[in-house]
């Protein structure tokens, strides 16, 4: 259970000011868009004040989560667990935005769904979200997109989850049907809106755009952009998170806290690199590790004390997104979980299917992905896997 503060005020972990209770909320410290609901107590906290709530959900985790890196990661790591049967949901892959067709006033981008659908969205342009794959997420839910989505399969399994995903995906937006003929397809009749003197302007500009590619024989000519820095904000948050879950007040008002917050709001990589924190970045690898780590189609987040030292070893869909120390003086606070610690524990995420495992010693894990031991929980999870091979062909 995740206790609320007792007293009228407290300080929010991640500005340390101090505000009415009433100013607090549940915060997933690891974000519910990533599968955070799933997690346990402690990657809840009720710490965080509602201005700092929404400025990391919209600066810190939606710039990691909106990403090229995180999206697509999400997209390809779904298919691990389609059920063979029933289908699920698969996010759409994002290519990039289409520069030929965007201009001053709309940004256009082009997806791909799980069988190959073809889907262009059209949003108002803001140039202050550049690394945000689909744009402004405010505009988008405030005021949705256009968007039409062309089908490249009649194949039943793959129809049903490309429509069904294409509905999840884009569920806040104007959904216009390119090649589906409504009346042959009733899985399709609630998916899609009649047009309007703004849509069909969309619709046809699409449509020519796609029809002189195709006679050219040409690629869209799609373009995306990179925050080199998109995942340190997000590490350092995810550090602030868990340091005060785990080692409570103390920890909070500890230097090496500070220096976490103080990278949290840097307004620069450079300025937040003059910080004296330590960690790995996402762009640094080392590939025995990372393979021994990762998980396909989930998350990694492991927990580890190195002297006096607690670092945070984080990998996002079978990817590495970093490694950042948590705290320095470990041995000046009190934890529940300090044995634990010791020899190392991690969690896996399945996003898709909502699962997260219970801590896991580090050794048994390491055992269970060399083969030497088989962890029950975690082969539970293995279980519901399947390759592209066992699904009905697309």
């Amino acid at each position: 259970m995740v206790v609320a503060p007792s007293s009228p005020e407290t300080t929010c972990i991640y500005c340390n000011r101090t505000f009415p209770i009433n100013e607090f909320s549940l915060e997933h410290i690891f974000p519910s868009a990533l599968g955070g609901k799933a997690c346990g107590d402690l990657f809840k906290t009720r710490t965080v004040c509602s201005r700092c709530n929404n400025t990391t959900g919209l600066h810190v985790d939606g710039a990691f989560i909106k990403s090229w890196f995180t999206t697509n990661g999400a997209a390809a790591s779904a298919f691990t667990y389609l059920d063979p049967i029933s289908g699920g949901l698969v996010p759409y892959t994002y290519i990039g935005n289409i520069p030929a067709l965007s201009d001053a006033e709309y940004l256009y981008e082009f997806w791909v769904g799980p069988s190959g659908e073809n889907v262009y969205s059209r949003s108002p342009r803001d140039d202050k979200f550049f690394g945000y794959a689909g744009g402004n997420p405010i505009t988008t839910k405030k005021v949705g997109r256009d968007v039409i989505i062309f089908g490249t399969t009649t194949e039943a399994y793959w129809l049903k989850v490309g429509l069904l995903s294409f509905s999840d995906f884009f569920y806040n937006d104007r959904r216009y049907s390119g090649n589906f003929q409504l009346s042959q397809d009733s899985s399709s009749n609630n998916l899609f809106i009649v047009p309007d003197l703004a849509g069909n302007e969309f619709i046809e500009k699409v449509k020519q755009y796609r029809s002189v590619a195709e006679s050219n024989n040409t690629s869209h000519g799609c373009a995306f952009s990179v925050d080199i820095g998109f995942a340190d904000r997000f590490l350092v948050k995810l550090a602030l998170g868990l340091g005060s879950s785990l080692f409570g007040d103390d920890f909070v008002i500890s230097p090496y806290a500070k220096h976490l917050r103080d990278a949290l709001w840097a307004k620069s990589t450079d300025e937040r690199h003059d910080i004296p924190l330590r960690g790995v970045g996402y762009w640094d690898i080392n590939d025995n590790f990372d393979r021994l780590m990762a998980w396909p189609g989930g998350h990694t987040i492991m927990l580890q004390r190195f002297r006096d030292d607690v670092a945070l070893v984080l990998y996002v869909y079978g990817k590495k997104s970093g490694i950042v120390v948590i705290t320095d003086e470990f041995s000046k606070f009190t934890c529940e979980l300090e044995s634990s610690l010791n020899d190392g524990i991690v969690y896996i995420l399945v996003p898709s299917r909502r699962i997260c495992t219970k801590p896991i010693p580090m050794q048994d894990f390491v055992s269970h992905q060399v083969g030497n031991s088989k962890n029950a929980e975690l082969a539970s999870i293995e279980a519901l896997r399947v390759e592209l091979k066992d699904l009905p062909p697309r």
